[in-house]
């Protein structure tokens, strides 16, 4: 159990209040190996980790080790355990009762393998695909790029906001998607008020668009918020949203920035990684791309149109 690479735990009470842990489970959980890591034990407080299924907070005694420990057999359950600093590991989870000789459940034992690379890979071949086959049947951009910000929710990010650059040089937010639809409600008109400025390299997505590169914020802090925010209530705005870990991924096509897609955490506590860095970029580059089509579709239509007018003028 020291030196096997699979996680293994063993629930000793009906509550799994009593929980050991291998290392490898340990170290999946995010915890010392001294702690026992159970979310219903003593040393709940103590442990920082919260457990996450499709993309939901699990109350402890819905885990897979407390149930199991009632009586219930976990099979391939995948669960995603986020660690006090934001990094994130996705379990695929086995677990079975243990009985007493008056078979009673009085435990559980645990196998947990560490999928988190190969479901990390997974999601961002399904996002790209999904957003590739959106961005390939609509020329409608404003419409495409809406989509694509859902398609980003909650696989990608918490919530996201979506900047173009307007033919007079101002910004404007074409979208703002969340996973909390409530709070989407709540927040959107403040959200598509507070475009932030292009010319003000201070803004997280400003900088973006003005050096056509990647703003990469691993962990926003409040200090960061309150420099950001135009007032008072725009502050109140921010912490409302509540932003973990930010990526604001400039819409660049050939050579020109249109505007810029913003991914961020919050609500999850994830934390993101250069492999999320990635995939934003890749997303990016294709929306921008989208754009471009969709302008010059447009802007030959308009043509035609004119052309038209003025053939239907001259025959009058």
């Amino acid at each position: 159990l020291e030196v096997i690479p699979i996680g293994i735990g063993i629930a000793l009470a009906p509550d799994a209040s009593d929980l050991r842990a291998n290392p490898a489970f340990a170290r999946m959980l995010g915890v010392p190996p001294e702690v026992r890591p159970s979310l219903t034990g003593p040393d709940a407080d103590r442990v920082g980790y919260r457990v996450l299924k499709e993309g939901r907070e699990m109350a402890p005694a819905d885990l897979p080790m407390q149930r199991a420990a009632r009586g219930e057999r976990i099979t391939a359950e995948e669960i995603e355990v986020v660690h006090q600093d934001g990094g994130t590991v996705t379990l695929l989870c086995f677990a079975s009762p243990l009985f007493d000789r008056q078979d009673r459940a009085r435990g559980a034992v645990g196998a947990f393998l560490d999928i988190t690379v190969r479901r990390r890979q997974e999601r961002a071949q399904a996002a790209l695909a999904e957003a590739s086959a959106v961005l390939n049947s609509s020329l409608d951009y404003a419409r495409t790029l809406s989509t694509v910000a859902r398609i980003a929710v909650p696989g990608l990010a918490d919530y996201c906001l979506v900047d173009l650059i307007t033919d007079t040089g101002e910004v404007e937010r074409v979208e703002f998607a969340h996973v909390d639809r409530a709070k989407e409600e709540r927040l959107r008109s403040t959200s598509l008020r507070h475009a932030p400025d292009p010319a003000w390299g201070g803004h997280p997505i400003s900088r973006a668009m003005l050096a056509g590169e990647p703003t990469f914020v691993p962990d926003m802090t409040d200090a960061q918020l309150e420099v950001i925010a135009q007032n008072a209530a725009h502050l109140a705005y921010l912490r409302a949203l509540a932003p973990r870990s930010i990526i604001s991924a400039p819409l660049i096509a050939h050579g020109r920035t249109l505007g810029a897609i913003t991914f961020c955490t919050a609500e999850s506590g994830r934390r993101y990684t250069a492999d999320d860095l990635a995939l934003a970029l890749n997303l990016a580059d294709r929306a921008a791309l989208a754009v471009v089509n969709a302008k010059l579709y447009d802007a030959a239509q308009s043509e035609l149109a004119q052309r038209a007018q003025a053939e239907a003028d001259l025959r009058k």
